[in-house]
């Protein structure tokens, strides 16, 4: 099996001649970047995987800090105002890497196919985390980024790809965490519906009272 190093080095070369400015690609909710830019940049993220496989980023969420590189993972489930800048990244030597939407949809049938146990004694999980990217996950990832180039399979493989992505990542250090985007009762789906909710409706006045009945 090809090692971590050669895996991110086979996507870095993907983005280098797919990357655009908006990171939209053919594959529904698969982005790549690149950017020589370290300006910080404030913005609501959305829940989704992103692996970098050039340069650093810094996130701030609060007063929390999560810094990840190269060959990690960030993990985000939930809408979350945040603050973040690339390290690393010059014209250059830009920082690279690759976003993929976790959907409550395609998450939720694969957890029927885990069994309960593995939850049992969970504590209440993060919306947000950094961990390694393991060979499997880089594996998926490289062929899904692949399938940019071959666009006449992306409606038959990227499905099932994705699967095998959210699959590494529910079986993973993280899978707690991703997990609750699947369920739909969790506590973090009913606090993301919550900030939905004011992002469709900001212009209006808000009542703590309506926001504790949407949550429940």
């Amino acid at each position: 099996m090809r090692d971590t190093a050669d895996l991110i080095a086979e996507i870095r070369c993907l983005i280098a001649v797919h990357a655009r400015p908006d990171a939209r690609t053919q594959v529904d909710g698969l982005s790549v970047a690149e950017t020589g830019s370290a300006v910080l940049e404030y913005g609501l993220a959305e829940p989704l995987l992103v692996v970098l496989v050039q340069g650093g980023e810094r996130i701030l969420l609060g007063d929390n800090v999560f810094e990840y590189h190269a060959g990690q993972c960030l993990v985000v489930t939930a809408n979350l105002p945040i603050t973040g800048n690339f390290r690393q990244a010059t014209p250059e030597f830009p920082a690279m890497g690759l976003s993929i939407a976790l959907r409550p949809a395609v998450i939720a049938p694969l957890l029927q196919e885990i069994p309960s146990e593995r939850w049992k004694g969970t504590p209440p999980q993060p919306a947000i985390a950094t961990c390694d990217a393991d060979v499997d996950l880089l594996d998926a990832l490289a062929r899904m980024v692949r399938l940019l180039d071959r666009p006449e399979a992306i409606s038959v493989l990227a499905p099932m790809i994705e699967r095998e992505v959210l699959w590494r990542l529910l079986t993973g250090p993280l899978g707690a965490m991703v997990r609750q985007v699947g369920l739909a009762d969790s506590g973090l789906s009913r606090i993301s519906r919550v900030i939905q909710w004011i992002r469709d409706n900001y212009t209006e006045s808000i009542r703590i009272a309506d926001l504790a009945r949407l949550t429940g």
